[in-house]
């Protein structure tokens, strides 16, 4: 995966070199991500275990915010990181998303994580939050 830079109602054609390809031509790719055109500001992406999608639609009260997200997703993992850096407002704020509003949520503040899981279909989901300290 790559961090592409593409202006809105814009295109750009990015060129992939595969060195030392040694993976048989029928293989699965192990892990995957795409910009998914159907929607405005889609991504997703999947390894072996799981699927994600993010989807982003910044303009704060007038404020034009810019967001840099590094998504990284290792193969055989259930779980995705997210480097987020987020310039043009003083204040952010994070949450996560509740499904089916069924699950049970924790907050560590002083350690800076919070976390939510809740049964999903006949699996689980989970998501969590770590604020790193401020430098």
């Amino acid at each position: 995966m790559f961090q592409p830079v593409v202006r809105v109602n814009s295109e750009k054609i990015y060129e992939i070199n595969l060195i030392n390809n040694t993976s048989p031509k029928d293989s699965v790719p192990p892990c995957y991500s795409r910009f998914v055109p159907e929607q405005t500001d889609d991504y997703a992406w999947e390894n072996n275990r799981v699927a994600f999608r993010t989807y982003a639609d910044w303009d704060a009260a007038g404020n034009k915010i810019s967001e840099v997200k590094k998504i990284s997703s290792d193969y055989g993992s259930n779980l995705s990181r997210f480097e987020i850096s987020i310039k043009g407002n003083d204040t952010k704020s994070a949450g996560i998303t509740l499904q089916e509003k069924n699950g049970e949520g924790s907050i560590n503040q002083e350690n800076r994580w919070l976390s939510y899981w809740e049964p999903h279909q006949d699996s689980e989901l989970d998501t969590g939050i770590v604020i790193p300290l401020l430098r």
